[in-house]
């Protein structure tokens, strides 16, 4: 049979542990907000990367424009000839005060006109639903709250994070960049 001891035990460490764990949530909850939420993302350098593949498909450049309202990405492509993407790939990095980085995010598509986000660019800029890029050269200017709203959401981590994407064909590299960017509170 159980005492009346037993029962208060019970009850108390009960007690104990809905504390201990009302204690935790609200305390990550409390440094969520401070740490997370509406952003603006600034871009703070551009690094140009060896992708993963032997050979380049294509010449590129990317700048970006701080100094309006709106930042903005100018890329300019060259194919050098019709060039059909197969793969993209992107990791976004969070980077610690120690410089240290961890993995907030890694995607990898293959056939990415599949995928709205890439179809919607890619349609949008190059002029092709079928992620085939005619030879030629292509200028693409994009503002930066846009693409990333579109592509993260809304809500993000504030902080220093980069940006490292891929976009491939099976010929090749066709872009590999890291942005380095700062996510402020909005």
């Amino acid at each position: 049979m159980i005492s009346k001891i037993n029962v208060f035990i019970y009850i108390l460490t009960y007690y104990v542990f809905l504390s201990v764990i009302y204690t935790y949530a609200t305390e990550i909850l409390r440094n969520s907000n401070e740490n997370f939420g509406p952003y603006i993302l600034e871009v703070t350098d551009v690094i140009y990367c060896r992708g993963p593949k032997v050979r380049n498909s294509s010449i590129y450049s990317v700048d970006v424009d701080n100094n309006r309202t709106s930042p903005t990405i100018n890329m300019n492509f060259t194919y050098m000839a019709d060039t059909r993407i197969t793969e993209f790939k992107i990791n976004i990095y969070n980077v610690k005060k120690n410089n240290r980085s961890n993995s907030l995010w890694t995607y990898n598509r293959k056939n990415p006109c599949n995928h709205y986000f890439f179809n919607f660019i890619f349609s949008k800029y190059i002029g092709s639903k079928n992620c085939l890029a005619k030879k030629g050269t292509y200028h693409i200017m994009m503002e930066v709250d846009e693409l990333a709203h579109s592509y993260l959401g809304p809500n993000f981590f504030y902080g220093q994070i980069y940006i490292k994407a891929w976009l491939l064909s099976q010929q090749g590299n066709l872009l590999c960049i890291q942005l380095n960017c700062f996510c402020h509170k909005k």
